[in-house]
């Protein structure tokens, strides 16, 4: 995989978390999605995927996760990537309500 190859993945990861956003209702401009390597930009090392607000002031982490779950979609329709937006997403509302921040 060349690096361009790799960052247009990475792109799309990124704009496929805002979609899963859209489809639970979230309005994606209140939002940044973040997603990047722990040490170098490659396909073999471990990733992070960080939703915050979109003044930065909440946030929260995915700690890690493989690459290939930004491009595998299982045989069964399951989407690893889109159950961890998710997961963070519901993490980042509920850190939200406790700040007394409204969605």
């Amino acid at each position: 995989m060349t690096a361009n190859e790799y960052y247009m993945k990475v792109d799309a990861a990124v704009q496929r978390a805002y979609d899963v956003l859209i489809k639970h209702n979230l309005r994606p401009q209140k939002y940044r999605i973040h997603i990047r390597a722990k040490g170098l930009s490659s396909p073999t090392e471990p990733h992070a995927l960080t939703i915050s607000t979109a003044d930065g002031s909440v946030w929260v982490t995915e700690a890690s996760f493989p690459f290939r779950c930004l491009e595998e979609v299982d045989p069964f329709g399951s989407d690893a990537f889109a159950s961890i937006v998710s997961n963070r997403m519901t993490e980042l509302i509920r850190k939200m309500r406790s700040t007394g921040r409204s969605l």
